[in-house]
C-alpha cells in the first residue's frame, strides 16, 4: 500500500513528463548513476558515479567510476506507470546484506531522477535523490 501512495504521489509531481516513457524491463541496460554531491551520514556516498548493468538472469553488476571497485547483486523490475519503475535490489557489502530500492521517473528518453530508499545494510536506513542516463 505504502509503494501504491508513493507511486501515486510520483506520478502527479512527474506529471510535467509524462510523455517519457521507462523501459517495460531493465534486462540488458546499462545505467550511469550520478549520486547527489550534497555529503550527509544519510548520502555517505557523496558524488559517486557507477556504471550499472542489469542483466537477464536478474543479476546486476556496477562499477564506482570514481574509485574503479566492482560490486554486484540481484534484482527486481517493475513499471509503475510509463514514467515511474522500481528496480528492488539486494547486495552484499562486505559480510553484511543490502537491500534498497530505486524508484525511477523519467525526464526524458534517457535520463531522469532516482530517488535511493535503503532499508538494511550498511549504514542502516538512508534515502536520497540523484540522477540517471540510460546508454542503451
Amino acid at each position: 500500500m505504502k509503494r501504491l501512495l508513493f507511486a501515486i504521489i510520483l506520478s502527479s509531481i512527474g506529471s510535467a513528463h509524462a510523455t517519457c516513457k521507462l523501459p517495460e524491463s531493465v534486462e540488458g541496460k546499462d545505467f550511469i548513476m550520478e549520486i547527489s554531491h550534497s555529503y550527509s551520514p544519510s548520502n555517505p556516498m557523496a558524488g559517486n558515479v557507477y556504471k550499472m548493468q542489469y542483466r537477464g538472469d536478474g543479476k546486476y553488476n556496477y562499477k564506482v567510476l570514481n574509485n574503479g571497485n566492482d560490486y554486484s547483486g540481484k534484482y527486481k523490475y517493475e513499471r509503475v506507470s510509463d514514467n515511474i519503475g522500481v528496480i528492488s535490489s539486494e547486495e552484499m557489502f562486505g559480510t553484511e546484506l543490502t537491500k534498497y530500492k530505486l524508484t525511477l521517473m523519467c525526464d526524458n528518453a534517457n535520463s531522469g531522477v532516482y530517488f535511493y530508499q535503503q532499508s538494511d545494510g550498511v549504514a542502516g536506513s538512508r534515502s536520497n535523490t540523484s540522477r540517471y542516463f540510460l546508454l542503451n
